[in-house]
């Protein structure tokens, strides 16, 4: 006879003991869903009163609850001679194995997993009303003691009422097993995914270093060639052109020179991509004072006051640092040129836990809304006429600092100067 058949002749009745509102209306919503008549109370202690005004079909209950647990409410209704008869379902996340001799031992009829899959736990409902009709007898047997994980469980249940609780949490255990079996291959199938990016990623990579090397080799030489003739033909005939053909010169050995500057900024940004990094400790305020060292004996018009924070420590690659540091610094430097007290500043604050270290000028600056995209290769926010650059010293500063770990953000004022902080960790 079809299970379902049985309960078709009247509506079920389920009562609820859930202290989770969010889990109780979720239920709620499953066994109105299926035309089942539903109450809810949010504990063991509520749910016994409402059982001696009316006797439900089933019971649902969850384990943890206060002033009472579900194992407890279980008891109570097998020992009340107008209520043993009710069916039982405990909700587990069966976490721990001694929940199914515990549910044995409180004489529970099933136990319900969490989260719950609908079509299981309706068909479980309509399962246990039909074992319950088609029952005979209500005798027990006397009981045995079942010893597990070092501690002993008296079950007093009926054999049949004992194996539809250890078939249901077989069956709970399959389904789970199942959906375990789907979640690994799932990963397989994602790492084999993964597995192919990569591959394809490392050819690419391949492709770039081989463009690279084009770069380096195929377009210097010819570089070199046409910056060579143009000092050449300057050198030995400038007597013999006019002053426009002068500037056209001129324009070819900048020109070129730009472009070797542009070559070379674009090899090192590709090159501290697949740099391996060697982290020590460094002295980051000496780096620091050896940069301005440098910028002041290459600049020595230049009149910038700079204050550098003695002491500053970092682990990190001291080479890639060094470059990092150069391009803040020396941007910093650039931009302010055109200012007539120019100040910078190399310092570290800590926040959160991490020491976050900046450069701050009071040079052109910028407007904030374009901060993120001054770390992307070639993007200028000033022109080449007002400060010259190739836009690719943040980028590589970026790069630098994602191969640490850590952040790097900008903030400024359009004509009142800017910080850029970065982080190494």
């Amino acid at each position: 006879m079809d299970n379902k058949n049985i309960t078709e002749t009247k509506q079920i009745e389920i009562l609820i003991a859930e202290d989770s509102a969010t889990q109780a209306e979720h239920l709620r919503y499953i066994f109105e869903k299926n035309g089942f008549k539903v109450w809810a109370v949010p504990n063991g202690k509520e749910a016994l009163q409402f059982l001696k005004r009316q006797k439900p079909d089933i019971v649902v209950t969850d384990i943890l609850m206060p002033e009472m647990s579900g194992y407890e409410l279980c008891k109570r209704i097998r020992s009340d001679v107008e209520l043993k008869d009710v069916p039982v379902i405990i909700v587990t996340a069966l976490s721990d194995p001694t929940d199914v001799l515990k549910g044995l031992e409180a004489e529970a009829d099933n136990f319900i997993t969490k989260p719950y899959d609908e079509n299981f736990l309706v068909s479980r409902i309509h399962c246990m009303i039909a074992n319950k009709e088609l029952r005979k007898t209500s005798g027990t047997e006397p009981g045995i003691n079942v010893f597990f994980s070092g501690k002993n469980y008296f079950v007093t249940a009926e054999r049949t009422h004992m194996l539809d609780l250890l078939l249901s949490t077989y069956e709970s255990a399959y389904l789970q097993n199942r959906d375990l079996i789907k979640a690994q291959n799932d990963l397989r199938d994602l790492n084999e995914r993964l597995e192919e990016t990569v591959r394809e990623l490392s050819s690419a990579n391949k492709e770039l270093e081989s463009f690279i090397y084009s770069v380096s080799h195929d377009l210097r030489a010819p570089l070199r060639h046409v910056s060579g003739f143009a000092d050449l033909v300057m050198k030995n005939s400038s007597d013999k052109l006019d002053e426009k053909g002068k500037r056209y010169l001129s324009l070819i050995h900048d020109g070129t020179e730009k472009m070797g500057h542009l070559i070379d900024d674009l090899l090192n940004l590709s090159r501290i991509s697949r740099q391996e990094i060697q982290l020590k400790e460094v002295n980051v305020s000496s780096i620091a004072a050896l940069i301005v060292a440098a910028l002041r004996e290459a600049h020595p018009g230049r009149r910038v006051d700079v204050n550098i924070k003695g002491g500053l420590t970092a682990f990190a690659d001291p080479g890639l640092l060094e470059i990092a540091l150069s391009n803040l610094i020396g941007n910093a430097w650039k931009f302010t040129a055109k200012t007539v007290r120019a100040r910078i500043q190399f310092g570290a604050v800590a926040r959160d836990g991490k020491i976050i270290y900046y450069v701050e000028d009071n040079g052109a600056g910028f407007e904030q809304k374009y901060a993120e995209k001054m770390f992307l290769p070639f993007h200028r926010l000033h022109s080449e006429e007002a400060f010259e650059g190739t836009g690719i010293g943040l980028a590589i500063v970026d790069r630098i600092v994602s191969r640490h770990g850590g952040k790097v953000w900008a903030e400024g004022t359009e004509g009142k100067g800017a910080t850029i902080y970065f982080s190494l960790t």
